[in-house]
């Protein structure tokens, strides 16, 4: 008798005929946490015990997944717990802000292994910029013993066109206009990579760390410059060319002080950081306490949070009539957009809590009942570090979930289809 043919094999031993999307769902319902054992899996996939447990250990035997313990069953006989194996890969997250850069390696599960910080001036272009990028990442690469990142992602202070990475007419970086990261990036580094507005990944950072059931949330930064962030139900709303959330250039006065993007009366003009500074100069001799900053050196952001804790009336002057002014716009947008919660983010913090007690009465006084009954408007809760939770979960997402996981999975790594990731995720 002759023997059974064997079944024949693909890349990696996986069999020809393994329909990885099923495998992609399963890793997908433990990372999210709706299912973590294998009797879980079969109730929430309505796959078979037998093709779960397949696929179970098709994604233990690749490194994807773990069993992490023991739990009683409803049978009485324990059954082991599933989760992500953190250290099977890693990805890169960047945020490039106006003056400074920050960059972090993650595990598969978000956390930070290694990072690297470094001052920097964005209006310095996009190949320096971008250089400095990759010296940072070379940087942090002793600790995962140069091992190849399985994703990059970006946060960048501009408008970017999500489906091929391009700055969109950015008003605070000159020469960056139809630059794309990714094409830099690609040249030298086998990783897919995706980049987004950085106030965008911020949102994205904030909303994953809210318990479930997670709300829409509205995050708004308040820094050198404004901008917004709307996640609904996990996904970022970033408009047709990335211009979604620029809310620094709503028109908000007559003032005749020029922005930074050619017009007059933005947001930006009475609540950006970059604004405050100049008219912190130009009233330092109505302030004791400016006028001693000065003698040292040109007024910092921390300048003007220092003198705002220590009560100075010029600064507490120019940051409530800011207040008043992101309080305004921040009113009409939940009365339009009716968020779960609305988040403020950035340097304002720093300052004290007025800021945000000021935009909570506001939003709770010029809203509809309807809109604000079940409202929360709190701080941020990931202090300086929301961008970077931000473009980890950016990078993740678009490698481990279910339609690009499905295409990579039978060869093990993303590395080799990075193009074809970049087409599905967009």
């Amino acid at each position: 008798m002759e023997p059974a043919e064997e079944p024949s094999r693909g890349v990696a031993g996986v069999p020809a005929d393994f329909d990885s999307m099923p495998t992609a769902v399963l890793l997908d319902l433990v990372r999210s946490g709706r299912a973590t054992t294998r009797p879980e899996l079969v109730n929430a996939s309505g796959a078979g015990r037998k093709a779960v447990a397949e696929r179970v250990a098709h994604l233990v035997d690749v490194g994807l997944l773990e069993d992490t313990g023991l739990v009683p069953s409803s049978g009485g006989r324990p059954v082991r717990t599933l989760a992500v194996n953190p250290g099977a890969g890693h990805v890169v997250a960047a945020i490039v802000g106006s003056t400074e850069i920050t960059l972090a390696r993650t595990d598969l599960t978000g956390r930070v292994i290694a990072s690297a910080h470094c001052s920097w001036q964005v209006e310095r272009g996009p190949q320096e910029t971008m250089q400095r990028v990759a010296a940072l990442l070379d940087e942090t690469s002793i600790p995962v013993r140069g091992r190849a990142p399985w994703a990059i992602a970006l946060g960048l202070p501009g408008p970017v066109e999500f489906s091929t990475t391009r700055l969109s007419a950015p008003a605070i970086m000159p020469g960056w206009d139809g630059f794309s990261p990714r094409a830099w990036l690609r040249e030298r580094y086998d990783a897919p990579v995706w980049a987004d507005n950085h106030v965008h990944v911020m949102a994205l950072g904030e909303w994953h760390e809210q318990p479930q059931p997670r709300r829409d949330l509205l995050f708004i930064e308040v820094g050198v410059d404004v901008g917004a962030g709307l996640v609904v139900d996990g996904h970022v709303l970033r408009g047709e060319r990335g211009g979604a959330g620029a809310i620094g250039h709503i028109r908000v006065s007559a003032d005749e002080t020029r922005c930074r993007c050619g017009k007059t009366g933005c947001l930006e003009v009475t609540a950006g950081g970059w604004a405050i500074l100049l008219k912190a100069a130009e009233r330092a001799a109505e302030s004791p306490t400016l006028s001693r900053m000065l003698r040292t050196g040109p007024l910092t952001l921390e300048d003007i949070g220092v003198a705002a804790r220590e009560g100075d009336p010029v600064v507490e002057e120019l940051l409530q009539r800011a207040a008043d002014d992101v309080s305004a716009v921040a009113s009409s947008l939940v009365t339009f957009i009716n968020p779960g919660e609305v988040v403020l983010g950035g340097g304002v913090l720093n300052a004290g809590p007025r800021f945000l007690k000021t935009m909570d009465a506001a939003i709770k006084a010029n809203g509809p009942e309807l809109v604000t009954e079940r409202l929360v408007v709190r701080p941020s809760s990931l202090s300086d570090g929301y961008g970077i939770i931000g473009a980890a979960r950016l990078a993740l997402d678009s490698i481990l979930t279910p339609p690009s996981l499905a295409r990579w999975l039978p060869s093990r790594t993303p590395l080799a289809h990075g193009a074809e990731l970049q087409r599905i995720v967009r």
